[in-house]
Protein backbone atom coordinates (compact mmCIF):
# COMPACT_ATOMS: atom_id res chain seq x y z
CA UNK A 1 0.00 0.00 0.00
CA UNK A 2 1.46 3.35 -0.98
CA UNK A 3 1.72 6.24 1.46
CA UNK A 4 -1.22 8.16 -0.01
CA UNK A 5 -3.55 5.17 0.19
CA UNK A 6 -2.42 4.42 3.74
CA UNK A 7 -3.02 8.02 4.81
CA UNK A 8 -6.51 8.01 3.28
CA UNK A 9 -7.31 4.80 5.14
CA UNK A 10 -5.83 6.18 8.37
CA UNK A 11 -8.08 9.22 8.05
CA UNK A 12 -11.13 6.95 7.83
CA UNK A 13 -10.10 4.27 10.33
CA UNK A 14 -7.20 5.50 12.47
CA UNK A 15 -7.70 3.05 15.34
CA UNK A 16 -8.45 -0.03 13.25
CA UNK A 17 -5.35 0.75 11.17
CA UNK A 18 -3.31 0.31 14.37
CA UNK A 19 -5.10 -2.71 15.84
CA UNK A 20 -7.09 -4.57 13.21
CA UNK A 21 -10.02 -5.66 15.33
CA UNK A 22 -13.65 -4.83 14.51
CA UNK A 23 -13.97 -3.31 17.98
CA UNK A 24 -11.82 -0.40 16.78
CA UNK A 25 -13.72 0.44 13.61
CA UNK A 26 -15.28 3.91 13.67
CA UNK A 27 -18.78 2.46 13.77
CA UNK A 28 -17.98 0.60 17.00
CA UNK A 29 -15.50 3.02 18.56
CA UNK A 30 -17.38 4.18 21.65
CA UNK A 31 -15.79 5.52 24.88
CA UNK A 32 -15.35 2.00 26.23
CA UNK A 33 -13.49 0.91 23.07
CA UNK A 34 -11.32 4.02 23.25
CA UNK A 35 -10.40 3.33 26.87
CA UNK A 36 -9.60 -0.29 26.02
CA UNK A 37 -7.48 0.80 23.07
CA UNK A 38 -5.33 3.20 25.07
CA UNK A 39 -5.19 0.90 28.10
CA UNK A 40 -3.57 -1.68 25.83
CA UNK A 41 -0.83 0.85 25.08
CA UNK A 42 -0.15 1.40 28.78
CA UNK A 43 -0.02 -2.38 29.29
CA UNK A 44 2.47 -2.78 26.44
CA UNK A 45 4.82 -0.07 27.71
CA UNK A 46 4.62 -1.35 31.28
CA UNK A 47 5.47 -4.86 30.12
CA UNK A 48 8.32 -3.57 27.93
CA UNK A 49 9.93 -1.76 30.86
CA UNK A 50 9.54 -4.84 33.04
CA UNK A 51 11.13 -7.17 30.48
CA UNK A 52 14.08 -4.85 29.82
CA UNK A 53 14.73 -4.38 33.53
CA UNK A 54 14.53 -8.11 34.19
CA UNK A 55 16.52 -9.39 31.21
CA UNK A 56 18.67 -6.58 29.83
CA UNK A 57 19.26 -3.51 32.00
CA UNK A 58 18.16 -3.58 35.68
CA UNK A 59 18.21 0.22 35.97
CA UNK A 60 16.48 0.89 32.66
CA UNK A 61 14.93 4.36 32.64
CA UNK A 62 15.28 5.96 29.19
CA UNK A 63 15.38 9.75 29.06
CA UNK A 64 14.81 9.98 25.29
CA UNK A 65 12.46 7.69 23.37
CA UNK A 66 11.79 7.26 19.65
CA UNK A 67 8.50 5.60 18.77
CA UNK A 68 8.63 4.79 15.05
CA UNK A 69 5.22 4.26 13.48
CA UNK A 70 3.53 6.06 16.35
CA UNK A 71 0.04 6.05 14.85
CA UNK A 72 -2.54 7.81 17.01
CA UNK A 73 -0.35 7.93 20.13
CA UNK A 74 -1.37 4.66 21.80
CA UNK A 75 2.22 4.09 23.00
CA UNK A 76 3.46 7.68 22.86
CA UNK A 77 1.36 8.75 25.83
CA UNK A 78 2.59 6.07 28.27
CA UNK A 79 6.18 6.59 27.04
CA UNK A 80 5.79 10.34 27.64
CA UNK A 81 4.68 9.69 31.22
CA UNK A 82 7.93 7.85 31.88
CA UNK A 83 10.59 9.64 29.79
CA UNK A 84 11.81 13.23 29.51
CA UNK A 85 11.35 13.63 25.75
CA UNK A 86 9.51 11.40 23.30
CA UNK A 87 9.63 11.61 19.51
CA UNK A 88 6.87 10.02 17.47
CA UNK A 89 7.37 9.41 13.76
CA UNK A 90 4.65 8.37 11.34
CA UNK A 91 4.39 8.75 7.57
CA UNK A 92 0.66 9.47 7.80
CA UNK A 93 -0.41 13.10 8.43
CA UNK A 94 -3.86 11.80 9.38
CA UNK A 95 -2.37 9.61 12.09
CA UNK A 96 -0.30 12.48 13.44
CA UNK A 97 -3.35 14.79 13.51
CA UNK A 98 -5.26 12.22 15.57
CA UNK A 99 -2.24 11.68 17.82
CA UNK A 100 -2.06 15.43 18.54
CA UNK A 101 -5.64 15.41 19.78
CA UNK A 102 -5.07 12.49 22.14
CA UNK A 103 -1.78 13.90 23.41
CA UNK A 104 -3.52 17.20 24.21
CA UNK A 105 -6.31 15.42 26.05
CA UNK A 106 -3.77 13.36 28.01
CA UNK A 107 -1.98 16.56 29.01
CA UNK A 108 1.54 15.43 28.10
CA UNK A 109 3.75 18.22 26.79
CA UNK A 110 7.03 16.40 26.13
CA UNK A 111 6.14 14.81 22.78
CA UNK A 112 7.21 15.93 19.30
CA UNK A 113 5.53 14.49 16.21
CA UNK A 114 7.33 14.16 12.89
CA UNK A 115 6.76 12.53 9.52
CA UNK A 116 10.49 11.83 9.13
CA UNK A 117 13.67 12.22 11.16
CA UNK A 118 15.85 14.69 9.31
CA UNK A 119 18.74 14.83 11.79
CA UNK A 120 21.12 12.20 13.16
CA UNK A 121 19.85 12.04 16.74
CA UNK A 122 20.13 8.87 18.77
CA UNK A 123 17.86 7.74 21.59
CA UNK A 124 17.97 5.77 24.82
CA UNK A 125 15.06 3.66 23.58
CA UNK A 126 13.91 3.04 20.02
CA UNK A 127 10.60 1.19 19.75
CA UNK A 128 9.00 -0.10 16.55
CA UNK A 129 5.86 -2.17 17.13
CA UNK A 130 3.30 -3.42 14.59
CA UNK A 131 5.14 -1.65 11.78
CA UNK A 132 7.66 -3.99 10.15
CA UNK A 133 4.97 -6.54 9.32
CA UNK A 134 3.21 -3.91 7.18
CA UNK A 135 6.32 -3.54 5.03
CA UNK A 136 7.67 -5.96 2.47
CA UNK A 137 10.79 -7.62 3.73
CA UNK A 138 13.32 -5.59 1.76
CA UNK A 139 11.79 -2.33 2.95
CA UNK A 140 11.45 -3.63 6.48
CA UNK A 141 15.07 -4.74 6.74
CA UNK A 142 16.24 -1.37 5.45
CA UNK A 143 14.10 0.39 8.04
CA UNK A 144 15.55 -1.90 10.72
CA UNK A 145 19.06 -0.89 9.63
CA UNK A 146 18.14 2.76 9.93
CA UNK A 147 16.49 2.37 13.32
CA UNK A 148 19.33 0.38 14.88
CA UNK A 149 21.58 3.31 14.06
CA UNK A 150 19.26 5.51 16.12
CA UNK A 151 19.93 3.52 19.31
CA UNK A 152 22.60 5.32 21.31
CA UNK A 153 25.50 3.37 22.79
CA UNK A 154 24.17 1.62 25.86
CA UNK A 155 20.57 2.17 24.73
CA UNK A 156 17.86 -0.35 23.90
CA UNK A 157 16.05 -1.11 20.65
CA UNK A 158 12.75 -2.98 20.62
CA UNK A 159 11.70 -4.22 17.18
CA UNK A 160 8.68 -6.47 16.70
CA UNK A 161 8.35 -8.63 13.60
CA UNK A 162 6.44 -11.84 12.77
CA UNK A 163 8.54 -14.76 11.58
CA UNK A 164 5.91 -17.43 11.01
CA UNK A 165 2.31 -17.62 9.81
CA UNK A 166 0.01 -20.65 9.77
CA UNK A 167 -1.60 -20.12 6.38
CA UNK A 168 -2.67 -22.59 3.75
CA UNK A 169 -0.97 -22.15 0.36
CA UNK A 170 -4.28 -20.94 -1.11
CA UNK A 171 -4.77 -18.26 1.54
CA UNK A 172 -1.13 -17.17 1.30
CA UNK A 173 -1.41 -16.83 -2.49
CA UNK A 174 -4.70 -14.95 -2.16
CA UNK A 175 -3.19 -12.44 0.27
CA UNK A 176 -0.16 -11.89 -1.91
CA UNK A 177 -2.39 -11.28 -4.92
CA UNK A 178 -4.57 -8.81 -3.00
CA UNK A 179 -1.47 -6.90 -1.92
CA UNK A 180 0.37 -6.86 -5.24
CA UNK A 181 -1.94 -7.40 -8.22
CA UNK A 182 -3.99 -4.35 -9.24
CA UNK A 183 -7.73 -4.89 -9.00
CA UNK A 184 -7.65 -8.14 -7.02
CA UNK A 185 -8.23 -6.54 -3.64
CA UNK A 186 -11.09 -4.41 -4.98
CA UNK A 187 -12.74 -7.52 -6.42
CA UNK A 188 -12.25 -9.39 -3.14
CA UNK A 189 -13.82 -6.50 -1.25
CA UNK A 190 -16.87 -6.48 -3.51
CA UNK A 191 -17.31 -10.23 -3.03
CA UNK A 192 -17.21 -9.64 0.73
CA UNK A 193 -19.74 -6.80 0.43
CA UNK A 194 -17.20 -4.16 1.42
CA UNK A 195 -16.37 -0.93 -0.40
CA UNK A 196 -13.92 -1.63 -3.21
CA UNK A 197 -11.65 1.14 -1.94
CA UNK A 198 -10.89 -0.52 1.42
CA UNK A 199 -7.14 -1.29 1.28
CA UNK A 200 -5.62 -4.64 2.04
CA UNK A 201 -3.40 -4.38 5.12
CA UNK A 202 -0.40 -6.60 4.59
CA UNK A 203 1.09 -8.80 7.29
CA UNK A 204 4.49 -10.04 6.16
CA UNK A 205 6.78 -12.53 7.85
CA UNK A 206 10.55 -12.22 8.09
CA UNK A 207 13.43 -14.64 7.88
CA UNK A 208 14.92 -14.58 11.38
CA UNK A 209 18.44 -15.13 10.03
CA UNK A 210 18.15 -12.00 7.86
CA UNK A 211 16.96 -9.94 10.84
CA UNK A 212 19.78 -11.24 13.03
CA UNK A 213 22.27 -10.46 10.26
CA UNK A 214 21.19 -6.81 10.36
CA UNK A 215 21.55 -6.72 14.14
CA UNK A 216 24.95 -8.41 14.10
CA UNK A 217 26.29 -5.97 11.50
CA UNK A 218 25.11 -3.06 13.62
CA UNK A 219 26.78 -4.51 16.72
CA UNK A 220 30.08 -4.74 14.84
CA UNK A 221 29.84 -1.17 13.56
CA UNK A 222 29.16 0.09 17.07
CA UNK A 223 32.21 -1.74 18.39
CA UNK A 224 34.41 -0.30 15.66
CA UNK A 225 33.20 3.23 16.31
Amino acid sequence: MNAAAWDAFAAREPYFAVLTHARYLREHFDPAAEAEFFDSGEAYVSELYGIVRTRVAPHFGPVTVLEYGCGVGRLLIPFARRATTVTGVDISPAMLDTARKHIAVAGVANVELLRTLEDDRTFDLVNCFLVLQRLRCGEGLELLRQLTRRVREGGVGVFQFPYRASLSPVVALSRKARARVPGVNAAANVLRRKPASVPFIESNTYDVSEVFAVLRIQEVSLELE
